[in-house]
């Protein structure tokens, strides 16, 4: 059986929150999200983990949070698989730490076959926050899950009024005007629970081939 490949997704990302807030549409010209860049002793500045036996806990985290809407790909297989942890602080001011973790598998029936870019598989990532209590972390929340056919983000924000948030982005590679589209969401941890306060559109100015 191939792989399933998403169909009616915009940018082949799936939000998996409930929506908490109306859209807030960004107001044009406004100045790229800043990433707000923390350090901890589980991850290296590129995500790397610093011990890899945390893999298979972030893994299994990713394999039971629940996932909203459709997910076809199922827990992460380990076919090309990789973990990455963005450190990140405290975001509702208790004692724990939360991370953005990334779990990125390659799903395919035959992973022999996947070797190359040329085989029969579909690139997944899965995006959540996770908790640090003590040396033990726990899922949070699911964020988004990706396929290769549409860039992604995730990263730590800060907002106007000072509060650390997480922004996650897609953008679409092109439209059938040759135009790119962008999106972008953006979430609080409060009392244990990521809220959606912020959405909108950030895709970049462009005009249409043959237009004028």
């Amino acid at each position: 059986m191939k792989p399933p490949r998403p169909h009616g997704l915009v940018g082949s990302l799936w939000f998996v929150l409930p929506l908490w807030v109306v859209a807030a549409p960004m107001a044009e010209g406004s100045a790229p999200a800043r990433p707000l860049r923390f350090s901890c002793a589980d991850a290296l500045a590129d995500g790397t983990l610093t011990d890899p036996t945390q893999e298979a806990a972030l893994v299994a985290i990713a394999a039971g949070l629940r996932w909203k809407g459709d997910d076809p790909f199922g827990p992460p297989a380990d076919c090309h698989r990789a973990v990455r942890l963005i450190c990140g602080p405290r975001l509702d001011r208790g004692g724990d730490v939360e991370a953005i973790v990334e779990v990125s598998w390659r799903f395919t029936d035959d992973c022999g076959s996947s070797q190359n870019q040329n085989g029969d598989f579909v690139p997944v990532t899965k995006t959540f926050v996770a908790s640090r209590h003590g040396s033990v972390w726990r899922g949070v929340a699911p964020l988004a899950i990706t396929t290769g056919d549409g860039p992604s983000s995730a990263f730590f924000v800060r907002r106007r009024g000072g509060e650390t948030a997480i922004r996650v982005e897609w953008r679409n590679a092109a439209t059938d005007s040759g135009c790119a589209i962008g999106r972008y969401e953006v979430f609080t941890l409060r009392a244990g629970t990521l809220r959606r306060v912020e959405s909108g559109d950030d895709s970049p100015a462009c005009v249409p081939c043959g237009c004028k």
